[in-house]
């Protein structure tokens, strides 16, 4: 009867567990005082908080019985429960701080993805901003050409040197051909413009008598023909096999221009058509060796990086025919448009901080060298010429410098580099750039 009894009053003890609640099991009272963990590890009270009450919420509403349960509990239930609170305390911390490390880690790198997002847009949005200037690159100088021709006075436009202007429509056209390959449309409707306006600049020179007709007929069929199948291609309506053909052949004509307008931007004298002949003849040897795979692996499938490279160099060219031109006959400058001549180095600006995100090494060295040589250099000639006030250039030459070193900082801060000058080693040594999805 004693044992029955007993097994009575320790049942009516434990507390009830309702349906569909769940009720933890309560920490075992050890001899001492001390309690017991389910686990079996004794948790000590310092001394100095044993009657400071616990603030941890979730740690008393497990160890708290509500409503009837906790009627039936027993004093020493009820005493061990409370001390239970604070075993349950550290447990509960620790959960809370790896959720704060964790959130804390993942918000971090939220950000940084967010600010890639965002500096990667920028250099697209600043690539896109650089049509409006080379849309209206050449329309000063237009403008002015036409204005003497008709008042009769052809000879002013003796000074715009139509081996300069004819290496950059080429090299637009080398270009037009490499980013549309790639994709960049921005880049690629920058360069249709720069052919179309240097053709028609062009053919204002021929008007006036200073392009040779036997020049200036093949290199407009030549130019012609690259547009339409650029367009073709842009469309997605061009087959792949003509245009790898017309990748290859324009990449010849790249090659047979870069040493015949080397030849003439130091003689402008000549007429000699060999330095073209022995750059197209290396261009057909090359794919020959190719084609017969007589070449070793590293040097196998650059042909559209040795176009691309070619229309750089044809760029680097451009500008120096007519820069030794102003250095040596300042007063020729009159026949010049300062404002083209800012606009071209404005669109170039702007395309800089996408050809350096990208790592981009072909597509930053033309743009930077455009920036300089082309526009920078030109408004330095001027100003020696007294044909531009000194402050505006050097205002000019401060904003210039000023964004160049925005962009290496901002660079250097989104690809996580120590130093700003890293980005242009980059180039060298290209990263995957983080791109917006």
């Amino acid at each position: 009867m004693r044992m029955a009894a007993q097994k009575i009053s320790n049942a009516s003890a434990k507390p009830t567990q309702q349906a569909g609640t769940f009720e933890p099991c309560s920490p075992v009272v050890a001899r001492g005082g001390n309690i017991k963990s389910p686990l079996g590890l004794t948790p000590r009270r310092s001394p100095r908080f044993a009657n400071r009450p616990s603030n941890t919420p979730q740690a008393s509403s497990h160890l708290t019985a509500t409503g009837p349960d906790k009627a039936a509990q027993s004093p020493g239930m009820r005493k061990s429960s409370l001390s239970g609170r604070h075993s349950a305390a550290p447990q509960v911390g620790k959960h809370r701080l790896k959720t704060n490390v964790s959130r804390h880690v993942s918000g971090e790198q939220e950000a940084s993805h967010q600010t890639s997002i965002t500096w990667d847009t920028l250099t697209v949005t600043m690539t896109s901003l650089s049509t409006v200037p080379f849309l209206f690159l050449l329309v000063p100088q237009v403008y002015k050409n036409a204005l003497q021709i008709m008042a009769g006075n052809s000879k002013a436009l003796a000074i715009i040197s139509w081996a300069g202007y004819t290496s950059g429509m080429f090299a637009n056209l080398l270009l037009f051909s490499y980013f549309a390959s790639k994709g960049e449309g921005s880049a690629t409707f920058v360069q249709i413009i720069g052919v179309t306006s240097t053709a028609v600049l062009l053919v204002q020179v021929f008007i006036a008598g200073f392009f040779p007709a036997h020049f200036f007929w093949p290199i407009a069929a030549i130019i012609t023909v690259g547009v339409v199948l650029g367009l073709f291609k842009m469309a997605n309506t061009l087959d792949d096999r003509v245009w790898k053909v017309w990748q290859a052949v324009l990449g010849l004509i790249g090659l047979a221009m870069l040493p015949q307008t080397l030849c003439m931007a130091f003689v402008p004298t000549t007429t000699s058509a060999m330095p073209a002949l022995m750059g197209a003849l290396l261009g057909v040897s090359y794919v020959a060796l190719e084609e017969f795979r007589l070449l070793p692996a590293q040097l196998l499938g650059l042909r559209p990086r040795i176009s691309a490279w070619t229309a750089t160099l044809l760029f680097m060219l451009m500008p120096l025919p007519q820069l030794a031109n102003n250095f040596s006959n300042p007063a020729s400058v009159q026949g010049l448009s300062v404002l083209s001549i800012v606009l071209g180095m404005i669109g170039n600006t702007l395309m800089i901080p996408r050809a350096l995100f990208t790592r981009d090494l072909i597509w930053f060295v033309g743009c930077s060298w455009g920036a300089t040589l082309m526009g920078w250099a030109q408004l330095l000639s001027f100003t020696i010429a007294g044909a531009l006030s000194p402050v505006l250039f050097w205002t000019v030459t401060l904003v210039y410098f000023a964004f160049l070193s925005y962009v290496l900082s901002r660079d250097s801060q989104e690809h996580e580099l120590a130093r700003p000058l890293k980005s242009l080693g980059e180039l060298f040594r290209p990263s995957a750039p983080k791109l917006a999805v």
